[in-house]
């Protein structure tokens, strides 16, 4: 559906070889990177189950997070969300279930933030950019560091099921960023694209 409205492209990506780094992923970054150089100002590096959600509270954009910044990549930290099991006073949890939005389900994460460099992702302009790892933007490809970006400004929320909570006393955090400032929205856009793919 996305592909059809010009809105994605699906590139069918074959390697030619067995011997590479997890499923040619450094080698794939390197493919998009320059695929790209010429159509967009910014390449971002995100798995499926992970998103860069700015906490700011009068930011809700990524063009708004990184803008008036020199900076030529920005490097955000990640934490792992939990399955939230035993909560039942969202209000919208029977819609959330039934459109399977993790984002809005999943509300309790491990007290640890990864530090920079491990986990983390990052967006890149690809005009400075010369090559590009998984989890980091070499510094001697941009001539400069990327930005560290601090937690309580933006992170990589990644809502891993494989994370559920184990029964060993862990004090998780609570942080319903993504539920207060997109729930609405995001529901009613999921709502949409259902109703199209349904239609056919």
């Amino acid at each position: 559906m996305y592909s059809g409205r010009n809105i994605t492209e699906v590139v069918q990506w074959s390697i030619p070889v067995t011997d590479v780094h997890y499923f040619g992923q450094v080698a794939a970054l390197q493919d998009c990177l320059y695929q790209n150089k010429a159509d967009s100002e910014f390449i971002v590096n995100l798995d499926l189950d992970e998103y860069i959600v700015p906490r700011v509270e009068n930011i809700d954009t990524w063009p708004d997070l990184i803008a008036n910044s020199p900076a030529e990549a920005f490097l955000f930290r990640n934490t792992f969300f939990v399955t939230n099991s035993r909560e039942h006073n969202y209000s919208e949890k029977a819609i959330a279930h039934k459109l399977r939005l993790s984002t809005l389900l999943m509300t309790r994460h491990e007290p640890k933030i990864w530090s920079h460099t491990r986990r983390s992702k990052y967006i890149a302009r690809t005009s400075k950019a010369r090559s590009l790892m998984i989890h980091d933007v070499p510094w001697d490809a941009i001539g400069v560091q990327a930005e560290r970006v601090q937690s309580d400004r933006a992170m990589v929320f990644h809502f891993q099921h494989a994370a559920s909570e184990p029964n060993n006393g862990t004090t998780y955090i609570i942080d319903e960023t993504v539920r207060k400032k997109y729930g609405e929205m995001l529901i009613r856009n999921v709502q949409r694209a259902w109703n199209r793919i349904l239609r056919g």
